[in-house]
């Protein structure tokens, strides 16, 4: 049998509407439920000449004044959407901020992400009223995958300072490396486009240093491509280089901040770096020279290690003598008249 695509239309929409109207009839009643309720029957009975429309929604997310019947009006809103109906930016805009005013700002952030499901695509103020919410209870993994969302839904937006810089101090706080490593990149991105201020580039600092602290060098090298005040951009450079164990970028670090200053601390683990090679000099002057300059006192190598070393080589140089006069042993019992027998001395 053959039915027509507007029967068979017909018969999906009021499948789902039957299943929203289920919900209310399992709840209690409540103010809210007459508005609510009136909106399902306009879904329900809705024909060619009776549309429902943004208006309707948006008088709905008006008169919702309950937290329990946000989970309905997210119920309705589905069903609007799986009409092909698109959602108005600004109605978007009132649903999630219905649910941030009403403390809900994860449901909000899960309606945001399910664009097939709600179509929500609500403005930059929003996703920014959004993102406060979310890290004011803690769901700062949330509120990075809510900022690439934004980014998405608004090809033309420019984050606005506050939220990057709520965006570095969520990473900070997450305690995770992928969320670190995500936001450095976009830190790094945020530098060439230039719109980066000083509050902002002084969580950088902060979340390279996190960064640097947990071991993800190349998180933090992203964070150095930022303008950070001077003084955290010189220590981080060189804690950097010294993670790496690259004596040829601690060599340039001390060189282009040849007037320093670093922390003793810093410059103690600088000059004990291994494998220093020729540029041990360049290194251990340039720390002189820094140390002098700020009256620090001058880093010393560990002497243990270097007693260490030494009795090391000492050992290999003994083992060698040892082998050396081994060898040499026939020889010197040749000497002392100890000669082998020969075929003669077999047979005497």
């Amino acid at each position: 049998m053959m039915y027509s695509l507007s029967k068979i239309s017909v018969h999906i929409s009021r499948t789902s509407v039957l299943r929203a109207n289920a919900i209310f009839n399992r709840s209690k009643a409540s103010a809210t439920v007459g508005p609510l309720q009136n909106f399902a029957n306009r879904l329900e009975n809705e024909t060619g000449t009776t549309r429902v429309g943004n208006n309707h929604l948006q008088r709905v997310v008006e008169k919702t004044r309950n937290v329990e019947d946000l989970e309905k009006l997210a119920d309705l809103i589905s069903i609007f959407r799986s009409r092909n109906k698109p959602i108005r930016r600004n109605v978007a805009s009132q649903v999630v901020n219905l649910w941030v005013d009403k403390g809900e700002p994860t449901f909000a952030a899960r309606m945001v992400r399910n664009k097939a499901k709600y179509g929500l695509y609500p403005d930059t103020a929003t996703y920014s009223a959004l993102l406060s919410a979310l890290v004011g209870v803690g769901r700062n993994k949330a509120y990075i995958s809510v900022f690439e969302r934004m980014l998405l839904d608004n090809d033309d937006t420019v984050p606005s300072e506050e939220v990057m810089n709520t965006l570095v101090a969520a990473a900070c706080a997450a305690d995770c490396p992928a969320h670190r490593s995500k936001v450095s990149q976009y830190c790094a991105a945020a530098t060439t486009d230039g719109f980066l201020g000083d509050a902002v580039l002084q969580q950088i600092a902060e979340l390279a240093t996190a960064c640097v602290e947990n071991g993800e060098l190349s998180s933090a090298a992203h964070c150095l491509k930022c303008n950070m005040p001077e003084d955290s951009k010189r220590e981080l450079e060189l804690r950097v280089a010294v993670g790496k164990e690259s004596v040829d970028e601690v060599v340039a670090v001390l060189q282009n901040y040849a007037a320093g200053p670093f922390s003793a601390e810093l410059l103690a683990e600088v000059i004990a770096m291994p494998n220093q090679g020729t540029l041990a000099a360049s290194i251990s002057a340039a720390v002189t020279n820094i140390c002098s300059a700020h009256g620090i006192p001058v880093p010393a190598v560990d002497a243990s290690s270097e007693d260490a070393e030494a009795e090391e080589d000492d050992g290999d140089a003994d083992a060698a003598g040892t082998d050396s006069s081994a060898e040499a042993a026939p020889p010197a019992a040749d000497a002392a008249g100890d000669a082998p027998m020969t075929d003669a001395d077999l047979f005497k």
